[in-house]
Formats: C-alpha cells, sequence, structure tokens
C-alpha cells in the first residue's frame, strides 16, 4: 500500500512540474517535446509522435520524423476533419466494441493507427479546430483505466492551451515579420518621395532662377565672341606690318645707339601683358606727366602715346623717353607705328576681356552643376564657403539688382556632409530675405561664418540676416510646417523651411532664427564631423537627438 502511495505521489509532483512548465509561453517544438516526453513516461510508451499544423505547409505534419509512419496528412483529409469534431481519446482495442461508432468512423481510425503504427490516439482540438493529434504506442498491457483517462484529459487540456498560445505567438510573429517588411517598403518609399521633394523645390527655384542665369552668361559670351573677332583683327594688323617694325628698328639703333631696339621691343611686350592700371585718379596724373615730357622732347603724337602707355599700366623712363623720341619726331613710319603699339594693346585688352569672360562663364556652369546635382545622399568633406558662394552666384544672377549680399567669412574647416543638400539650404533662406524684402531699395543679406562648439563637438556656424521686416510673432512658431505659407499664390509651396530643417538635422546640427522689426537671422550650426556610428550614407531625414531651438 505505501508502495502505491508513493508512485502516485510521485506522478502528482511530475504532474504539478509539468503544469508549471506548460504555462510559461514557450515555441511549438519545445511544448511538443514536454508533452510527449511526459507521456511517453506515464504510459510506458514505446513510440509517440504528434501531427501538428504547419502554415507554411497546410498540413498535418508529424513531429518527430519517424521511420514507418505517415509523415503528413492533408487538411482535407477524412480523419482530420472527424478529429475536430470528434476530439475523444481513442484506443486501438475499444474501437470495435465502441457503439457509438459508425462503419466509416471505425474505418477511418482503423487506417489512422495503421499509418501511426500507434495504439492511442488523443486530438488536440480547441473550439472545433484541430491543433494537433498525439499517437502514441504502450504496451499492451497498459489499459486506459479511470486514472489514466483522467491523466492523459489533463495533460491534453494543459497542451491545447500551451500549443494554441505559441501557435498563436508564431502567427504574431510572422505577421510582425511581415509588417517590418512593409515598413522597410514604405520607409524606402518614403525616403525616395523625400529626395524627389528636395529635387523638386531645387528645380523650382532653379526655374525662378534661369532668366538671370541665361543673361548671366549671355553678357560674357557676347564679350567672348566680340573680342575673338578683334583679336584676330589685331593679329592680322601686326603680322602684316612686321616689315613697318623692322624698319623702326634700324632707325632707333642709328639715332639711339645700340640696345634701343630691345627696349621697345620690351615695351610692346609689356603692353601685350596689360598690368593693371592702378586708381583712376593716378592714371590722370601719369597720362599728363607723360604727355609733358614727351612734349619738352617734341615726340609726334605725345598725348596718344601718353594715353597708351599710362592706360596700359607702363612706366617711360628715361632711356625709353629718349628711344621713343627717335622714333616720333616727324618720321614717316611715326603714325603707323603708334597704329601698330595701339594694335598690340588692342590684342592685349581683348585677350584679357577673353580670360575674364570664360572665367565668369566657368563660375556660373560650376555653380549650376553643384547646385542642379541629384542628391546621392553620400555625405563627403566638403568646404562650407564653397558651397556658399556657388549658390550666391546664382541666386547674384537674380537678385543682384534688388540685394546686395555681404559675405562674412572666417576661416573655416571642411566638414563632412552634403553639400549639395546643404546648398538648398541656403538658397531658400537667402530667397526668402529676398522675397520678405522685396521693393526696399537698401535690401541686404549679410552671411557671417564662424568656429562654433555643438554640445562639445568642434562644428561651425553659418549666420545669414536680413535687413527685412522680420517675421510675425503669431507666424514665427509655423515657419517649420510643412506646406504653410505667408507668400502669395504662386510663390512659394511652403516647404522651404521644413526642407531646410529636415536637412540640418539629417546633419545632426541645429536651426536657430531670431526676429525683430530690424530683420530675421537664422543661425545654423553643423559639426564638423557626425557623431560617432552616425549612418552617413543615410538618405532618410534623421532628427537630432537635442530639439531644435527656436526663439523669437
Amino acid at each position: 500500500m505505501s508502495k502505491v502511495k508513493n508512485t502516485f505521489r510521485q506522478e502528482r509532483r511530475r504532474l504539478e512540474d509539468f503544469k508549471r512548465s506548460m504555462i510559461e509561453l514557450r515555441a511549438t517544438r519545445d511544448v511538443c517535446r514536454a508533452v510527449l516526453e511526459f507521456l511517453t513516461e506515464a504510459l510506458d510508451s514505446e513510440k509517440a509522435g504528434i501531427y501538428i499544423w504547419k502554415e507554411e505547409e497546410g498540413t498535418f505534419s508529424v513531429w518527430p520524423d519517424q521511420p514507418g509512419v505517415e509523415p503528413r496528412f492533408s487538411l482535407m483529409d477524412p480523419a482530420i476533419a472527424y478529429f475536430g469534431e470528434h476530439p475523444q481519446v481513442r484506443h486501438v482495442e475499444t474501437i470495435s466494441s465502441d457503439e457509438d461508432l459508425t462503419d466509416d468512423a471505425r474505418e477511418l481510425l482503423h487506417r489512422f493507427f495503421t499509418l501511426t503504427n500507434s495504439r492511442v490516439l488523443i486530438p488536440l482540438a480547441l473550439n472545433e479546430s484541430l491543433v494537433g493529434v498525439i499517437f502514441l504506442a504502450p504496451p499492451p498491457s497498459v489499459k486506459l483505466g479511470r486514472r489514466e483517462t483522467a491523466l492523459i484529459e489533463e495533460v491534453r487540456s494543459l497542451g491545447v492551451m500551451s500549443l494554441s498560445n505559441s501557435i498563436l505567438y508564431a502567427r504574431l510573429e510572422g505577421i510582425l515579420g511581415h509588417l517590418e517588411e512593409k515598413v522597410r517598403e514604405r520607409t524606402q518609399e518614403l525616403e525616395s518621395t523625400q529626395s524627389q521633394l528636395v529635387q523638386s523645390e531645387k528645380m523650382a527655384s532653379l526655374g525662378v532662377m534661369v532668366a538671370g542665369i541665361a543673361h548671366e552668361i549671355n553678357t560674357p559670351a557676347s564679350v567672348i565672341q566680340a573680342a575673338a573677332e578683334n583679336v584676330e583683327k589685331n593679329i592680322s594688323y601686326l603680322l602684316t606690318n612686321l616689315e613697318m617694325l623692322r624698319r623702326v628698328e634700324a632707325k632707333t639703333e642709328e639715332s639711339a645707339g645700340s640696345g634701343a631696339a630691345d627696349r621697345i621691343l620690351h615695351a610692346i611686350e609689356s603692353l601685350l601683358k596689360r598690368p593693371d592700371a592702378g586708381p583712376i585718379k593716378d592714371l590722370f596724373l601719369r597720362k599728363r606727366d607723360m604727355t609733358r615730357r614727351m612734349e619738352e622732347r617734341a615726340i609726334d603724337h605725345a598725348r596718344e602715346l601718353s594715353a597708351l602707355f599710362a592706360e596700359n599700366g607702363l612706366d617711360v623712363d628715361d632711356s625709353l623717353l629718349g628711344d621713343l623720341a627717335a622714333i616720333f619726331q616727324a618720321g614717316k613710319d611715326s603714325g603707323a607705328f603708334l597704329t601698330f603699339l595701339s594694335e598690340a594693346a588692342n590684342a592685349a585688352r581683348n585677350l584679357k576681356n577673353l580670360k575674364t569672360s570664360i572665367r565668369a562663364i566657368a563660375r556660373i556652369v560650376k555653380a549650376l552643376k553643384s547646385y542642379s546635382h541629384l542628391d546621392s545622399g553620400a555625405f563627403q568633406l566638403a568646404d562650407v564657403h564653397e558651397s556658399l558662394d556657388n549658390t550666391i552666384v546664382l541666386l547674384g544672377s537674380v537678385l543682384k539688382t534688388s540685394l546686395h549680399i555681404e559675405k562674412r567669412y572666417a576661416e573655416l574647416p571642411d566638414i563632412l556632409c552634403n553639400s549639395d543638400e546643404l546648398a538648398q539650404v541656403w538658397t531658400n533662406l537667402i530667397q526668402n530675405s529676398a522675397q520678405a524684402m522685396k521693393g526696399n531699395a537698401d535690401s541686404r543679406v549679410v552671411v557671417t561664418t564662424s568656429v562654433a562648439d555643438l554640445w562639445g563637438r568642434p562644428a561651425v556656424q553659418i549666420q545669414i540676416a536680413d535687413n527685412g521686416p522680420g517675421i510675425p510673432e503669431e507666424v514665427l512658431p509655423r515657419i517649420w510646417d510643412p506646406f504653410f505659407t505667408t507668400k502669395d499664390q504662386g510663390e512659394g509651396t511652403g516647404l522651404g523651411l521644413s526642407i531646410v530643417r529636415n536637412i540640418v538635422h539629417k546633419h545632426q546640427g541645429i536651426i536657430r532664427v531670431e526676429s525683430s522689426s530690424g530683420g530675421a537671422v537664422f543661425q545654423i550650426i553643423l559639426p564638423v564631423e557626425p557623431p560617432a556610428g552616425f549612418d552617413t550614407g543615410s538618405t532618410i531625414y534623421k532628427f537630432a537627438h537635442k530639439p531644435t531651438q527656436t526663439s523669437s
């Protein structure tokens, strides 16, 4: 009697331990393993397995895999449908004598026992929905009495609950994984939309500038065309009159002595180099002094010669004055030689105009190329001043008649940034200032740069200030909102400052604004390098962990 009690106590203890383990949320396989191990030990079964629903296969598949056992049953199998409607525990020895079973039911149960090579079947059903089917092969000596049946029912109840929870959890994980994938897809779409939005806003700004840029390029292009034609004429004249130059050389050597010709040629070479003539006041004084000295030497064409030399930045010393006197004293070639010198000076002036105009066009094209560049999202070391200058060059072609842009640059280090995006920041802020000051005769924007500190890290500060009417106090809190604008219809989309703030935040920087009746001041502080771990290849706008500071 004592032995029987001890055995009963051990079974109850194992059952309590099993209950506690089933309460925890576990993976489906862990639940199956725990249930099978408990039943195998309790019923001394030689074989145990469970057909569990596989969502991805659409079948009830056996676990663990076993030789000689049917690996899976379709959802449409008659036995599966029967177990869902009749989840009673079945023993192979009782189905023949069970009067409640129909012949069809006995047949499909016998078939299931045969395919699983088992003696006991335990359907696991919840609300007529089949979760799984356990099959066991205890020895013939094990009978399903009241105690064994009660034990199986308790284990089945716990198993159904735990398996339902684990299957539901697995489904939720699948749904969450699907949702995460959808979030990733939507995030990529958002990144693409944001990039397109910035680019569209940039192209809209560029469209406003097109007329001014065309004029800005057309002016130096016209100068180049005229200068090129003039240079051709100048060179043609010089080449045609080389014989006259040789006669002048011979006459000068004869009258002024050896070396005089070299000095004349040197003067012509100096004219071709065309140094800076200096201030107009000094130019007038030099011309007057040269004219006086030439007239004292009775040099023909004194006024024209002094103007030619002074305007081309050349001084005439006593030695060269003597050489000129040898040529320009009633010589038959003196007029032709003056024309020769004038053509040389004109060639130099036209060449200088060519170079100046080409540099102007190159500067505009470079700024235009940088500004219109499609955003790659890549961060690189860049010069903030170069980005500002490119923007000012383009805006200057549109705003130069109505706005004075003053630059006050300090020496700055290169920063790790997306200079294409920063160009959009400068454009929006300067354009906003210009539009706010429209009609003001003394409109002025001052761009100031300086080194700064941002949360204990090296940074640069860019301040854009205007002398306009300022931002109304009631409007100031809303200026960063997308699609909010105070401009007339057709003048703005209301996205400019929203894009500006997003770009600054993407660079882990901050932007502040101060406004008064004397104008608005936007202050941007950008780190020289983003914090450690920052994704410099990101294209979606990531907000800084410090809030934007806005003051009025």
